[in-house]
């Protein structure tokens, strides 16, 4: 039997899975393993999770501050940021050292993303003017500062009056939660990947499945804790049937027994209070 995540929240039991993907529908039974706990589903949805976050620490962590128990271990997230291009300029302010055809400049500053600098090629060249071609826009998460010089290969400098936007196509990455560290007022993401190069922060988006159950579960506490999906049920007692392929169905058909043999007692014993006081009433 495969085996899912899920964790209660105030709306209901979020699961870490994709609806397209996962056997749900409804009536069917969600068992826990630790304690074999059975909840009968009456309605899922898809459910998207969009965070902001901060990277702190380590390049595989990340902060979001919010506690919040909507991601679990082993959920795969993306991570979008922002990313800036080089977008055109105004004129070359200045220059220094030796400037010819054909050579290529690059920004002194900026932090660049996936190592994707700004390539500026000198097209024209004269006393009075040069003409820069882009070769390259780049992709930085923070773009040059004006005033800071471009320079070439051999060291010569030009400066001039730039221009940068944020990248018309959005950038992200998949990556999958390791490990979740609760604190008061945030939760620690530790991720199996290092984020892109100097992104320093953006926004988390996930997408599970919100089941809503029969059973009140107000009262229910469930973190990252491993379930199963059965299909089947007896016709009696209205419990989960499952096939018995593994060592997990063995023991939930050990449970079922059980709660039929005591739900048996139960009807014992109200039997024998009637013949009870039946026999008393006759008498």
């Amino acid at each position: 039997m495969e085996r899912y995540t899920a964790t209660k929240i105030k709306d209901g039991i979020l699961i870490n899975a994709n609806i397209s993907n996962i056997p749900l529908r409804k009536n069917t039974f969600l068992v826990f393993d630790k304690d074999l706990f059975t909840l009968r589903i009456d309605s899922f949805d898809n459910y998207k999770i969009q965070k902001q976050f901060k990277k702190i620490e380590a390049e595989n962590k990340i902060h979001i501050f919010e506690n919040t128990k909507e991601f679990s271990i082993g959920d795969y997230i993306d991570i979008y940021y922002d990313e800036y291009e080089f977008f055109g300029y105004k004129e070359v302010s200045s220059r220094e050292g030796i400037i010819y055809k054909n050579q290529n400049f690059y920004p002194q500053d900026g932090l660049v993303s996936n190592n994707k600098k700004t390539i500026l090629r000198v097209i024209e060249i004269d006393d009075a003017n040069i003409d820069l071609e882009m070769e390259e826009k780049g992709a930085y998460i923070t773009p040059p500062d004006q005033g800071v010089p471009f320079i070439s290969d051999a060291g010569a400098k030009i400066f001039i009056d730039h221009f940068y936007r944020k990248s018309t196509t959005k950038s992200f990455q998949t990556n999958l939660i390791k490990n979740i560290t609760y604190r008061d007022d945030f939760i620690i993401l530790d991720l199996l990947n290092p984020l892109p190069q100097n992104v320093k922060e953006g926004l988390v988006i996930v997408n599970k499945i919100l089941i809503k159950t029969y059973t009140d579960i107000s009262n229910l506490t469930k973190d990252n804790e491993y379930f199963y999906i059965v299909q089947n049920k007896l016709p009696y007692l209205n419990l989960p049937f499952p096939e018995i392929e593994d060592e997990i169905a063995s023991k939930m058909f050990e449970d079922i027994l059980l709660k039929m043999d005591n739900k048996f007692m139960q009807i014992e014993q109200m039997l024998s209070e009637i013949n009870y006081k039946l026999e008393k009433k006759i008498n």
